[in-house]
């Protein structure tokens, strides 16, 4: 009697989780036929599948396990074998996405961000016009932003640009300009996130400096050669860099919702319990062959319970609900993805505290390595 009430107890329990869990893939299936549709989904519907992905696969686990015949094991199969093909697909017609991107994604940018570009702009030419006025009047400031070779030289009646083509191959000297540049745009934008000062010091010592060379090269009748120089690249570049600057300055703080403070802890929970039960077989037939890593996973996830992880699981889905609404009006948000360099071999890959939150989260995330 007691195997039999056991088993009555795990079906209804598995139709109860059906029941549940029904929504879900309904919801899914909506959001794969949209994209198999052939037109352009939403961001919401790219990140309302990717979050799936994961849960999805989770499902079908269970279902293989729990019910490996049912027509719901084989309608989930097929519902997660055309979202695996969707969302890890090749990329379509380049040229016409790179023809959305121009045409519409970054006017679209522009317009969002035209008062921050325009008040970029205005800071730019205001510190340009506070240099030119500070050499004008002080014309040994140039030694500021000019080493003394150069300076000789332009007192000489000659620019220091003048020599470079005879040194280094346009293309070489294009590249470095260019890279320079990149550098200083991703400087400016990454640097929003210290409230905007630091895109802020960026935009007006790049105007302080542009201003300063252009009176000191206009002193010695040399400010047409160097606008010359200048403006054969300078005009795309600073439009770019007022776009990305002004995107700096719009760059925020954003709060994580009341509990996540506990989320090392209710996710620690989480991977300790499941990891356990995947351990469980080796651990339990061959323990010497399991890394010590590996037998202290083991023996920590065996010691939570069923409802401490059930709980776990529901404060888990709670805050995937709530960090859309927390993240809403934001694009990306940008975070430390290491405490520090990597470390050597490959029985340690690091830290995770700046990782286990997205991953609990079932958000996307990349990892774009910088300040080498």
């Amino acid at each position: 009697m007691v195997r039999i009430g056991t088993a009555q107890d795990a079906n209804r329990r598995h139709r109860a989780w059906l029941a549940d869990r029904a929504a879900a893939w309904e919801r899914l299936a909506e959001d794969v036929r949209t994209l198999e549709g052939g037109r352009r989904a939403s961001p919401e519907t790219l990140l309302r599948a990717a979050r799936a992905y994961p849960e999805a696969a989770g499902d079908l686990a269970t279902l293989r396990r729990n019910a490996p015949a049912s027509a719901a094991a084989r309608s989930l199969e097929g519902l997660y074998a055309r979202l695996h093909d969707n969302l890890l697909a090749p990329p379509g017609n380049i040229g016409q996405d790179l023809a959305r991107l121009f045409r519409r994604d970054v006017p679209a940018i522009v317009r969002e961000l035209r008062m921050h570009i325009v008040a970029t702009a205005i800071g730019f030419l205001l510190a340009a016009a506070a240099g030119w006025q500070l050499v004008a009047a002080y014309p040994e400031l140039a030694r500021l932003f000019l080493n003394a070779e150069t300076v000789a030289r332009v007192e000489r009646g000659e620019l220091w640009t003048e020599g470079l083509l005879n040194v280094l191959p346009s293309s070489v000297l294009s590249a470095r300009i260019f890279t320079n540049n990149i550098a200083v745009t991703i400087t400016a934008f990454c640097l929003g996130a210290v409230y905007g000062l630091g895109t802020l010091y960026i935009v007006l010592v790049n105007g302080l400096m542009l201003g300063s060379l252009l009176a000191f090269a206009a002193q010695h009748g040399l400010h047409g050669r160097l606008l010359e120089f200048v403006a054969a690249h300078g005009f795309v570049e600073l439009s770019v860099i007022f776009v990305v600057a002004a995107a700096g300055f719009a760059v925020a703080d954003v709060g994580l919702p009341a509990g996540f403070e506990q989320s090392a802890e209710v996710y620690g929970c989480v991977q300790h319990f499941e990891g356990a039960r995947c351990f469980a077989p080796d651990a339990e037939r061959h323990p010497d062959l399991l890394s010590a890593d590996a037998r202290t996973l083991y023996t920590r996830g065996m010691a939570v319970d069923a409802p401490t992880y059930r709980e776990a699981v529901r404060r888990l889905h709670e805050w995937r609900a709530a960090i859309d609404e927390a993240f809403a009006g934001f694009d990306a948000v940008l975070t430390p993805s290491a405490p520090g360099e990597a470390p050597r071999g490959l029985r340690f890959t690091g830290d995770v505290t700046f990782n286990y939150l997205w991953t609990a989260l079932h958000v996307p995330a990349v990892t774009v390595p910088a300040f080498q």
